[in-house]
Parts: structure tokens; sequence; C-alpha cells
């Protein structure tokens, strides 16, 4: 029965130990907001372990981009009608970092982030007006007034510069956002933009494990057999 005893508590000892030594993760959020076309520098602080044994296990990168608002005319100028696809919004990229933002094939980490608006238009033959007066008035013409859209994309930090992202202090992101818009489908057709708001987030996330020095886990084990010994007096 002894035994048993000592086997459980010696037990509980390494689970301890293990759950002491699991994964943990830390993540800093920085956000941004503006018209197209701006930049924003973020600040990060680097991750700088109290612990000996830690060793980081990944680094992960979030970039989200909403966008409300915003209008785009289209206005056929052409003598055929026309009809195709429109988008518009905005996108958001890392235009550049003090520490290596690349993934495992040395890639950029994330790419551009477009969030936008999108539609179809079937638009008649011109009716009277010119080039360069971009009328929204149908039906040669329309106008889309657009709405709250979001796009995101991750990726994780290629290992071999991990090193540049641990310690004491800070590394700076520069984020930029610039105006999206295009249309497919027909020629002859004048476009024009009021630019949507832009603002998002840039997430930075490590995640780690720490293992506990042997040391540590000797005590454990030390304190097991105390409780162990104290039992036997009372006994």
């Amino acid at each position: 029965m002894k035994m048993i005893s000592r086997l459980f508590a010696v037990m509980v000892v390494l689970a301890l130990a293990i759950s002491i030594a699991g994964a943990t993760q830390v993540s800093q959020t920085k956000v941004f907001s503006g018209i197209p076309d701006y930049e924003r520098t973020l600040t990060f602080a680097k991750m700088n372990f109290t612990c000996p044994n830690c060793v980081l296990n990944w680094i992960k990168v979030d970039l989200v981009l909403n966008v409300t608002g915003g209008q785009y005319i289209l206005d056929n100028d052409a003598e055929t009608p026309a009809s195709g696809t429109f988008n518009f919004g905005g996108q958001a990229f890392i235009v550049g970092s003090d520490v290596p933002m690349i993934d495992a094939s040395f890639n950029p980490v994330v790419g551009n982030v477009q969030a936008g608006h999108s539609g179809v238009f079937n638009l008649t033959a011109n009716v009277g007006d010119g080039p360069g007066d971009y009328s929204p008035d149908p039906p040669d013409g329309m106008i889309y007034i657009g709405g709250a859209e979001t796009d995101s994309a991750s990726g994780f930090i290629n290992s071999v510069v991990f090193a540049q992202y641990l310690g004491i202090g800070t590394f700076d992101v520069k984020v930029g956002t610039s105006q999206w818009a295009n249309y497919a489908g027909a020629s002859g057709i004048e476009y024009a933009a009021n630019p949507v708001s832009a603002d998002g987030s840039l997430t930075i996330t490590y995640d780690y494990t720490c293992v506990p020095e042997p040391s540590s886990i000797v005590a454990l084990l030390g304190g097991v057999g105390m409780l162990g010994l104290i039992r036997r007096r009372k006994a």
C-alpha cells in the first residue's frame, strides 16, 4: 500500500512538472485607422524570457482590415450598352519592419489584405453626356454606396529569424493602406470613387514553452519524500 502511495505521489509530481512546461501564448495587438492612402508605425515588445529554459515555438502574425462607406460611380460614354463587374475598397499591407517578417518559404508572412465592395452593372449606351463628367445618372450611369466589409490574413514567422524577436526592447512595423478600385467586362466606361474609411489591426503572438530546471523537479520530489516521512512519524 505504501509503495502504491509513493508511486502515486511521484506521478503527481511528474504531471505537475509537465503542466508547468506547457506552452504559453502572449499576444500584442496594435490598431490603425484613417482614409487611404496612409501609413502607420506600430510598436511591439520583443519576447523577453524570465526563465533560462524557455523555448520559442512559433510566432504568428495576423493582419485585419475593415472598410466602411465610400462611393463608386460608373458612366458609360460608349455608343453601345455595357455590362460587367466592379470592385472598390481598400487594401492593407506591411511596408517594412525592424525585424524580418518572412514565412518558411522566405516570402512575406502576410501579403496584401483587400476588403471591399463588389457588384455588377448593366448600363445603356451613352445618353447625351460627354467624357469627363462622371455622371451617375441612369440609364447610362450608376452610383454604388458602400457598406461594411472586412478581410484578414495570417502567417507564421520563419524560425531562422526568431533570435531577432527575443530580448529586451521593442521593434517597429510600418503598415500601409491604399485605395482599391477596378471594373471588368466593358470598355469606354469612366469611373470615379470616393474612398472608403479603413481601419484594422496587426497582432503578433508568441508561443513558447518553459521547462522547469532539474533542481526544481528534485525539490518537488524531496517535498513528497518529506510528506511521506512526516506521515510515517505520525503513524
